[in-house]
């Protein structure tokens, strides 16, 4: 029996239909459906008029107010923000795509971390949920930023990184639930205080003399004449002689940037109790001064971080990596200004009315200063170093 061009194409056709339904079944057991969605993920946002940010994971809750133009991360370190990273995070959620939307089950929420991780009995999830709104003009936004999705595409993750190729789950949260595949991964939403600090915001300009003191009775001293100056010392410092190298990396530290982690207040008192304090004052020429008291070793956590799951090709927020074996010493700083400069409360920030504040520091950032105590004990065991009290 001969078969004509026309039964074989019907035969071929039911073929590729039923190929195509049972892939589409198979899909359907390890994937949600999708459907493609072009947009905006939040169409109606609009930047200006957000005054309120909340980041909340299963560890911590970040909470971003804005006062006027300048924003501060709130209760309870109660600090400046770094501006510019809550800028790149609106403009990042300004220009976020819906991409495809998604069909999950309620059973599938916890499985893809897009259960709320406030409630969320799943010990282990990375969800991160976002809170934004405008107290003037009545907007109110929650979403959950859930699992990654990564692209079978190697040499597109080779050139732009995980990062930058990976997709992403987004619950949007109200009275009409609905779940959304980005390409916008939304990976500055990171609900940790340390990512959003202002950490340069204690600069010392230009030192006149930097005197310590310990609990074991070691003074020194070290003071210039003129900004540029020969630095000469006092004390059981007497004999130090400061290099170029020395003052390079005394400055470098003086300028800020140095400010891992804020401390709470209410923990100030347990950390910064020792059985050596090691005081420091720095005065500059303009009159100010800062003090600094060196505390215990503490540490950070760096628990469920979601960029710890990505690589490092495309960096989300500019801080300082945080090395496994870091130490870190709790230090407090006091500003005090003299009445002959103005500053506004606005300039002094958290320093505010001779506020003492409380912050980490990674201990390689403080060696100078830790080191200027050692040669000064040292010195002082000398019977012949001639002392001078600062």
């Amino acid at each position: 029996m001969k078969i004509s061009i026309y039964h074989v194409t019907v035969i071929a056709t039911i073929l590729i239909v039923v190929a195509l339904l049972f892939g589409l079944g198979y899909s359907e057991d390890s994937n949600p459906p999708v459907q493609e969605y072009d947009g905006l993920l939040f169409p109606d946002l609009d930047v200006n008029d957000i005054d309120k940010i909340v980041l909340s994971n299963i560890h911590e809750t970040v909470f971003l107010n804005r006062d006027g133009v300048i924003w501060n991360v709130g209760d309870p370190v109660d600090y400046p923000a770094f501006q510019s990273k809550v800028q790149w995070f609106l403009a990042d959620l300004e220009e976020a795509q819906r991409g495809q939307e998604v069909e999950v089950a309620d059973d599938d929420l916890s499985r893809l971390m897009l259960a709320d991780p406030l409630s969320d009995e799943n010990q282990n999830t990375s969800a991160v949920k976002v809170e934004i709104s405008s107290l003037s003009g009545g907007y109110k936004q929650s979403f959950i930023l859930g699992k990654f999705d990564f692209p079978d595409n190697k040499p597109l993750i080779s050139i732009v990184g995980e990062r930058a190729s990976a997709r992403r789950y987004v619950r949007i949260l109200g009275e009409e639930e609905r779940v959304f595949l980005t390409s916008s991964s939304l990976m500055r939403a990171v609900p940790m205080t340390r990512k959003w600090i202002n950490k340069g915001v204690v600069p010392i300009q230009a030192f006149k003399r930097i005197s310590g003191y310990s609990d074991k009775g070691d003074e020194w001293a070290l003071y210039r004449n003129s900004r540029f100056g020969k630095v000469m010392g006092e004390g059981s410092l007497k004999e130090f002689k400061a290099d170029s190298e020395f003052l390079k990396n005394l400055s470098m530290f003086f300028e800020g940037g140095y400010i891992s982690d804020v401390l709470p207040s209410h923990s100030l008192t347990e950390v910064m109790r020792t059985s050596n304090h090691r005081r420091f004052r720095v005065e500059d020429f303009d009159g100010t001064i800062h003090d600094f008291e060196i505390g215990n070793k503490t540490s950070l956590s760096k628990e469920h971080d979601p960029a710890n799951a990505l690589t490092d090709a495309v960096l989300t927020l500019t801080s300082k990596p945080i090395a496994d074996n870091a130490d870190y010493l709790a230090v407090t700083i006091r500003i005090h200004v003299p009445d002959s400069i103005q500053i506004s409360d606005t300039q002094m920030g958290p320093f505010k009315g001779g506020a003492q504040r409380g912050f980490l520091i990674d201990e390689k950032s403080l060696l100078l200063i830790l080191n200027l105590f050692n040669i000064s004990e040292e010195n002082s065991k000398r019977p012949h170093l001639e002392k001078s009290k600062s």
